[in-house]
C-alpha cells in the first residue's frame, strides 16, 4: 500500500511540473503583419475551437478503446494523464493553427516590430 501511495505521489508531483512548465513557455499574445486586434480575435477563437474540437475527439477515441475489464487501480491517475495530454496536444494545435494563419507568438517582454 505505501509503494502505490508514493508513485501516485511522484506521478502527481512530476504532472504537477509539466504543467508549470506548459504554463511559463505559452505566448501571451499573437501578432500578424496586417491583421487588426478584432481579426486576431476572431481566428483566435476559431483556432480554439477548432484545437478542442480535434483534441476532444482524439481523447475520446483513446478512452473508448481503453480496456475496462476487471478492476483498474490506475483508473484514475490515467484518466488524469489521458486529461492533461488532451489539454496539451490541444495547445500545439491552437497554436499550429494560428500559425498557419499568418501569427506568432511574443511573450510579454517583446515589442512588436
Amino acid at each position: 500500500m505505501k509503494i502505490s501511495c508514493r508513485y501516485g505521489f511522484l506521478a502527481v508531483a512530476l504532472m504537477l511540473v509539466f504543467m508549470l512548465s506548459a504554463c511559463a513557455s505559452k505566448p501571451t499574445h499573437w501578432q500578424h503583419s496586417s491583421n487588426d486586434r478584432q481579426q486576431a480575435e476572431l481566428d483566435a477563437l476559431e483556432c480554439q475551437s477548432r484545437a478542442r474540437n480535434k483534441a476532444e475527439k482524439e481523447y475520446l477515441f483513446r478512452e473508448a478503446e481503453r480496456p475496462r475489464a476487471g478492476i483498474d487501480f490506475y483508473s484514475g491517475l490515467e484518466g488524469d494523464v489521458s486529461k492533461f495530454e488532451a489539454k496539451k496536444r490541444s495547445r500545439a494545435y491552437f497554436e499550429t493553427c494560428m500559425k498557419y494563419k499568418g501569427y506568432r507568438p511574443m511573450k510579454a517582454d517583446e515589442k512588436k516590430a
